[in-house]
Order: C-alpha cells, then structure tokens, then sequence
C-alpha cells in the first residue's frame, strides 16, 4: 500500500497496552492496530505514511496511494478508537527529490486529503535542512498532541 512509515512504539506507546486493548475490542478486531497485518507493525501505531515515487513514477499516482492508505488507517482508527477519529493524520509523499506533505482528516462520512504542502527538496542543502525542521515539527506533534490521544483511545471503556 505505502512504502515506508514511522510508528510509535514503545517507550512512548507499551505493547502490551495495544495487544490489550485489541483483545478488549467489541468488534473482534484482526491482531493488529494498522491495516496491515505485517508482523513488524502489528502492535506498533503508525503515526506516519510515506509513499516514494522515482522521477518518472507518476506523484499523482503516490496521491491516491496515500489516500486508499489512510481511509484503510482511519478505519481501523475507527474500530479500535473512536469514530469519526478526531485526529489528522500526517502523510508525505516523496516524488524523486521533492517532499510533500498531506494532511488526512475523518470527517466522519468521508476521509478528507487536504493539499500538499511543498517541505523541500533533497537536490539542495537548504532544502535539506527545511525537511530536517518539518520532520521536527511532525514529531514534536506526534509527542504532544497524537500519543496522549491514541494513548486515552487505548484506556479500557
């Protein structure tokens, strides 16, 4: 589906917690908090998709891979958390040296894409170091704002 994520995993999110609350779950849930069922990120939250595309591969393409991603993602959001999930979902797409990022909304009868924001280009080093503080900046967010709220949808109801 996507080539590459980043979840977030112990420290910040206990295995066991997630192996917990998936076993808790009224709506007999698969063995896994993503929609895949990948051994490796079956009890690690993904917080991150990021889809590549080579300088011919087509970055419209990588759109509609991110998309079909994240309605898949906010559906098991939805099945383990809550729905609509009252979270947006970062996704970047790297098309040859040029990064984007996308931002996913639930809006409960639809999964909203909102457009690419340029963050750089890995052909210069300024671009570089603009990529390296977006990455930063999602991070951060990811500390602050998506682990305490994917942490509280994990509490037993």
């Amino acid at each position: 589906m996507i080539d590459f994520t980043v979840t977030l995993g112990p420290p910040l999110i206990p295995t066991a917690t997630v192996i917990n609350r998936l076993a808790a779950s009224p709506q007999k849930l698969q063995r896994t908090c993503n929609p895949s069922d990948y051994s490796p990120l079956c009890y690690e939250p993904v917080v991150l998709g990021i889809e590549t595309k080579s300088p011919d591969g087509g970055s419209e393409n990588g759109e509609v891979q991110l998309s079909v991603w994240a309605m898949a993602y906010f559906n098991r959001l939805r099945q383990l958390i809550q729905d609509p999930v009252a979270t947006t979902l970062p996704l970047l797409l790297v098309a040859d040296a040029r990064w984007k990022l996308y931002l996913a909304s639930d809006l409960a009868h639809e999964i909203h894409l909102i457009d690419a924001v340029d963050i750089g280009t890995t052909a210069d080093i300024i671009g570089c170091y603009t990529i390296l503080e977006a990455l930063r900046v999602i991070f951060k967010w990811v500390e602050e704002t998506y682990t305490p709220w994917f942490s509280e949808g994990l509490k037993p109801e």
